[in-house]
């Protein structure tokens, strides 16, 4: 009998090619897959999920160290029929979920807290309604930005790895996400930094560190005005 379920994996750079009686929905964490199917042929990176409906012959494969998070529904919800193609651009509470749900399959599960975190997931897919995909250069960088919140983020350097000029790549960025460069990157940093404090043990100065802040006032300062509380508000220390 089929049960839902969410799992943490890794894939290996040696293509293999199925099919299932189940939808599946594939979100890296880290790194990024190709996949090969019907009208689709491309890698899906750090911020995206791509569906695969059931009875669909793919082709896969990724590198060994990338990690995703896989989940087996019975059916997707019926507004995922509305997307203009399998690659999505997830949305923010539905990324936040993922961080916490990676921190729990590297400690402990059970079945209970699985179920919690099926249910959980199922309800904020109904938030990806609105979310189209961005264009290819756009993804480059965003992907980026959330893989590596602690580097140096700067306009230059994410437009030339996005193959566009400044002035451009500030006006594309701000028309997929509805926001400038500059408060993505903040918002990323600050929900990343969230995130390992209530879910893990790290100190705030590690926290701090982790989303590319050296300068603990600069860090609590920046945090207290996103949120309306301090970091230690959060922190399980």
């Amino acid at each position: 009998m089929f049960k839902e379920s969410l799992s943490l994996r890794a894939y290996t750079r040696t293509a293999a090619r199925h099919a299932h009686t189940f939808c599946q929905l594939v979100l890296p964490l880290n790194g990024a897959i190709h996949m090969q199917m019907e009208a689709f042929n491309g890698k899906v990176g750090v911020g995206e999920g791509i569906m695969v409906p059931a009875q669909v012959l793919h082709t896969f494969s990724a590198d060994e160290k990338a990690r995703f998070i896989v989940a087996d529904l019975a059916a997707l919800p019926a507004h995922f029929q509305d997307l203009e193609g399998p690659k999505f651009r997830l949305t923010d509470a539905l990324s936040a979920f993922l961080s916490y749900a990676e921190i729990q399959f590297q400690q402990s599960t059970s079945d209970a807290l699985e179920h919690h975190l099926v249910e959980a997931f199922k309800q904020l897919l109904l938030s990806q309604r609105q979310v189209s995909e961005h264009s290819d250069r756009i993804e480059q960088a965003i992907s980026y930005i959330q893989q590596q919140p602690s580097a140096t983020l700067s306009v230059k350097e994410l437009a030339r790895r996005s193959c566009l000029g400044e002035t451009q790549f500030k006006k594309r960025f701000k028309a997929h996400t509805g926001i400038s460069v500059g408060q993505y990157i903040t918002q990323t940093r600050m929900r990343k930094a969230q995130a390992l404090l209530r879910f893990t043990d790290m100190p705030v100065s590690r926290v701090a560190e982790e989303v590319g802040y050296h300068d603990m006032s600069a860090f609590s300062r920046r945090f207290t005005l996103f949120f309306g509380q301090s970091p230690k508000h959060f922190s399980r220390l």
